[in-house]
């Protein structure tokens, strides 16, 4: 079963970011799907966010159905504007334009 732990994941990914040689150059970007509430407090899902805008990687939360938590996805990023709102009957293809969109704008405008 998969953790239902943003911040867990977010730690991880910091690490690897850190520690390994993946492109330290490249622009990173990071994309969250969520379709329920995960287990972790406000301000865990905050300071996840705030460490993995320090660290530059770009942060685009992707609710999927109607009981994934909007306010926390919103949490997970510095830019509210990146949060994908979607649900279950949505055309793949536009969400993952959508998504393909915001991940652009970052890596070819900053």
């Amino acid at each position: 079963m998969w953790p239902r732990s943003v911040s867990s994941c977010v730690y991880f990914l910091v690490f690897l970011a850190h520690f390994t040689d993946l492109r330290p150059d490249a622009k990173k970007v990071l994309v969250i799907i969520i379709d329920n509430k995960s287990d972790n407090a406000e301000e865990e899902v905050r300071q996840a966010a705030v460490s993995l805008e320090n660290d530059k990687i770009r942060v685009i939360p992707v609710a999927l159905g109607r009981e994934a938590d909007i306010p926390e996805l919103a949490n997970a990023t510095l830019d509210k504007d990146d949060v994908v709102k979607a649900d279950r009957e949505d055309d793949p293809e536009k969400i993952a334009d959508e998504i393909i969109m915001k991940a652009s704008e970052f890596v070819f405008h900053y």
